[in-house]
């Protein structure tokens, strides 16, 4: 296999890399290897999404929006959840959790979800990362003043 020469947006997901907290490199990696070389700039994208998450300081935000995301994507499928969770490959009361924001997701089935609803991976959870900020932003929000919102 040829190593090829990387470009400066795949020098600067390695630069972040450095900064993540541990453990983020080998998810970049696990992703290289299930993607393969041919899926370069989609690669790139969901490896940057899936780092950049941890630096919202709020898991659960981001949870959340995936599982609304998800769900808004299935919904506008015209899929039931049952359906989808077939096409997925994992059991309905999961995917359920997923979209309640009650249970996380793994970078594989990530993927599988994304390829189910026919999207980039990168661009579904690009969307979850965007969605989550919009969350947190609501929330700083309403915590600057208390006292507007107690009324």
């Amino acid at each position: 296999m040829i190593a090829k020469r990387p470009s400066s947006h795949e020098h600067t997901v390695h630069h972040h890399s450095k900064q993540a907290p541990r453990g983020r490199p080998r998810i970049i990696s696990l992703i290289r290897q299930e993607c393969g070389p041919d899926n370069g700039p989609r690669l790139i994208l969901f490896s940057m999404t899936i780092e950049t998450s941890s630096y919202l300081g709020d898991t659960v935000a981001f949870k959340q929006a995936l599982g609304l995301v998800v769900s808004r994507h299935r919904m506008s499928e015209r899929l039931s959840i049952r359906k989808f969770a077939l096409m997925v490959g994992m059991s309905h009361t999961h995917l359920c959790r997923i979209e309640c924001g009650k249970s996380a997701t793994s970078v594989t089935m990530a993927m599988r979800i994304a390829e189910a609803l026919d999207l980039n991976p990168g661009d579904l959870l690009a969307e979850a990362y965007e969605e989550a900020l919009c969350f947190k932003r609501a929330r700083q929000a309403a915590c600057a003043h208390p006292r507007q919102n107690a009324r």
